[in-house]
């Protein structure tokens, strides 16, 4: 999960580190090693600034204009659901009316993992980091997160809920089979099982990203050494900042 790298015309050092939103033991797999590389650069880059300035980013996981899943879907429908999510997942939808289905997915794949004490794995790092005094940046700007979340259709969103509720012996599965791919550094595996998920908004939540970050590390790498900590699905392909950074003369090493 991590890699050197380095522009021929500079003796500047940079590392890129696969990251995962989750909490449990495995997620923290390569945590361990990242720390070692952390202490070895001058500034760290997560997708975004985790610190996000104060601001509040829950209003933009709750549904519009007064809109909720219940309304969505009919009553019968959502007490069905509702049923569902509780047999499978222990989460009542019913104190989750006003939140996205985005939102709702997310907590899911979190309760399918355990719950735990730690910050995910992400803000781990950040946090560490921190604690080691270098200079903390955000490849992404809080409105380029902002914007992709509003640009996500309602109907994927609800399309990808309602199968997490209809196939939940099939998502658990798929969960723990990608912490797996994970701990065991199975990139090209976890890209593809990721991008097949996204359907037809890769573009949007995959290589429109990777091509905005990968321009930011390109600036940001001119001037100080960066341990840059992204999401591992990110990483290879064709269109991963892997491949992006190698085709703009960089020379990337796997550690």
């Amino acid at each position: 999960m991590l890699f050197k790298f380095y522009h021929p015309d500079s003796q500047i050092v940079h590392y890129l580190f696969g990251t995962i939103h989750l909490r449990n033991t495995d997620a923290y797999t390569h945590a361990k090693i990242a720390e070692k590389y952390i202490t070895k650069v001058s500034t760290y880059c997560a997708e975004m600034d985790l610190n996000n300035d104060g601001v509040d980013l829950l209003p933009y996981m709750t549904l519009q204009d007064g809109n909720t899943n219940s309304s969505y879907w009919g009553a019968r429908k959502f007490s069905k659901f509702r049923m569902l999510c509780l047999k499978a997942y222990a989460l009542d939808l019913e104190y989750l009316d006003h939140m996205t289905p985005f939102y709702i997915h997310n907590m899911i794949t979190e309760s399918i993992i355990g719950k735990s004490d730690s910050d995910p794995l992400d803000m781990y790092l950040w946090k560490f980091a921190m604690g080691n005094e270098k200079k903390m940046m955000g490849l992404e700007s809080l409105e380029d997160q902002i914007n992709i979340l509003q640009k996500i259709p309602l109907p994927f969103q609800y399309k990808m809920l309602q199968s997490t509720f209809k196939n939940s012996k099939t998502y658990y599965q798929k969960v723990h089979k990608l912490v797996e791919l994970y701990k065991d550094s199975n990139l090209k595996s976890l890209y593809k099982s990721t991008k097949k998920s996204m359907g037809g908004l890769r573009d949007l939540m995959i290589y429109n990203r990777n091509i905005r970050m990968t321009e930011r590390i390109q600036i940001l790498s001119r001037t100080e050494s960066l341990f840059v900590a992204v999401g591992a699905a990110h990483l290879p392909g064709n269109n991963g900042i892997i491949a992006l950074l190698k085709r703009s003369g960089y020379k990337v090493q796997v550690i």
